[in-house]
């Protein structure tokens, strides 16, 4: 085949899939046959993120290689080695809300190097030195506090007002500062709002059950 040399800078990949039972990884090549000069001379890979859960890095036909040492050792021949792996801890992957929070580790993990004539984000925010890695710059929210998901009711499922039925959601800190309480509430129809305390202590990027 013919390989055309090229740069893969400040790039965030992810598996997010929960079935560990099926071969998923970030890179897959079909063989070993020309791998390593490809490698070699043609790619210049640095700056990255992998998210990849239980599933590898990497595979070769069905030769699998777990990390990202594996990949930067065995495959990669010396490229790579800026990147990193993790949690990227975005502000909600479910509802894709693909914002860093504050404790991402995305944020100034990128590099300007290659990428001079990108001044702004996939949003239009300016981009920062050192960027950071993937299509969106951090954005500093001090207070951006809100329900992820509602675990209980199920959606669609009829909820009575005179029920004991248990409401159950996720509170989610996309900010920058610790949050130790929150108010919240909820309605059945026209009746008054029912309010409940959440109280703990929920660092920037976390999430809490309540």
């Amino acid at each position: 085949g013919v390989y055309n040399a090229y740069e893969w800078l400040n790039n965030l990949a992810a598996i997010t899939h929960p079935d560990t039972n099926t071969l998923m990884s970030i890179f897959h090549f079909d063989n070993q046959r020309n791998l390593t000069p490809t490698f070699a001379y043609n790619f210049n890979l640095r700056h990255n993120f992998y998210e990849h859960l239980h599933h590898p890095l990497a595979s070769i036909g069905n030769i699998v290689y777990p990390d990202l040492y594996a990949w930067q050792n065995r495959i990669a021949n010396g490229t790579d080695f800026n990147s990193n792996s993790g949690r990227a801890r975005l502000i909600d992957v479910g509802n894709e809300s693909f914002i860093p929070t504050a404790a991402s580790p995305l944020i100034g993990a990128g590099t300007t190097a290659g990428i001079n004539n990108i001044p702004t984000d996939a949003f239009g925010n300016v981009r920062q030195n050192p960027p950071t890695i993937g299509a969106l710059e951090y954005q500093a929210q001090p207070l951006a506090l809100y329900v992820s998901n509602t675990i209980s009711p199920a959606l669609q499922q009829r909820v009575f007002a005179d029920s004991n039925y248990q409401i159950t959601v996720v509170i989610k800190n996309a900010g920058s500062v610790m949050i130790d309480s929150l108010d919240l509430y909820y309605q059945f129809d026209n009746q008054p709002p029912i309010q409940e305390k959440w109280i703990g202590s929920l660092a920037g990027g976390d999430s809490a059950i309540h």
